[in-house]
């Protein structure tokens, strides 16, 4: 609301001062966008590989030797 009354007015100061505001808000968005995406590319990677069928082999993790699984 104020920056549209510094661009009425025409007031270079008051036009940067009032739009210094618009972006931070907006890098701030940006910020919220981009850690959104990455919790989601996490979240769909943990649901990917939960999905992922076990093989006919799979080791055995206290002896580190392969068995056939039933």
């Amino acid at each position: 609301m104020l920056l549209t009354y510094a661009i009425y007015k025409q007031d270079i100061v008051f036009i940067f001062g009032q739009s210094s505001g618009m972006f931070i808000y907006v890098r701030n968005l940006q910020l919220i966008r981009s850690e959104r995406k990455r919790i989601a590319r996490q979240h769909a990677a943990t649901q990917e590989s939960a999905t992922v069928p076990m093989t006919a082999e799979r080791t055995v993790a206290s002896t580190g030797q392969q068995r056939k699984a039933a």
